[in-house]
């Protein structure tokens, strides 16, 4: 795996749409324990959005595409769903009970193909992208970066 997390979700549980990192190809989703099923969603395969999504009410829009397609599956404990989280817009609505005992656990595990590890070092940048000016925005001694991204239609990038 290139990453992977435990996410407790409590009563205010919600998975807004998204796509997981570009380089994590594959997630696998596992549901620990819940108090009741939580639907998530997936698209169809898509391409990346290359050009970003518009600024305003981007969800709504991708939601609304005719062109996309979801599909719902409940997991259950036990139970996991592996998809292309890179690939496939995906999100959970807020937990259907939201009483004070609703939860859901979910363990992911988000993996890259193999050859592609190198792009997920961000050490390797500045050769891998022929770029070296990147050098002086990556980890600093080993120190992971944060990066800040102003807008879908900011092309800048700022490291934090």
């Amino acid at each position: 795996p290139l990453y992977n997390f435990l996410s407790m979700y409590t009563k205010l549980g919600h998975c807004p749409l998204h796509m997981d990192a570009p380089q994590a190809k594959w997630t696998l989703d596992i549901c620990i324990n819940q108090s009741q099923p939580w639907d998530i969603h997936f698209s169809q395969i898509v391409p990346w959005p290359e050009q970003g999504v518009p600024a305003k009410e981007w969800q709504k829009s991708i939601l609304a595409d005719p062109q996309n397609r979801f599909d719902t599956y409940a997991l259950q404990p036990g139970e996991a769903v592996l998809f292309s989280g890179s690939s496939q817009w995906h999100y959970r609505k807020p937990l259907p009970n939201r009483s004070g005992s609703a939860f859901c656990d979910l363990l992911f595990f988000h993996y890259i193909p193999k050859g592609a590890s190198v792009i997920a070092n961000e050490e390797n940048w500045p050769e891998y992208f022929g770029i070296p000016e990147l050098a002086a925005i990556v980890g600093d001694q080993g120190e992971p970066s944060r990066w800040h991204f102003p807008s879908a239609t900011n092309r800048g990038l700022a490291a934090g």
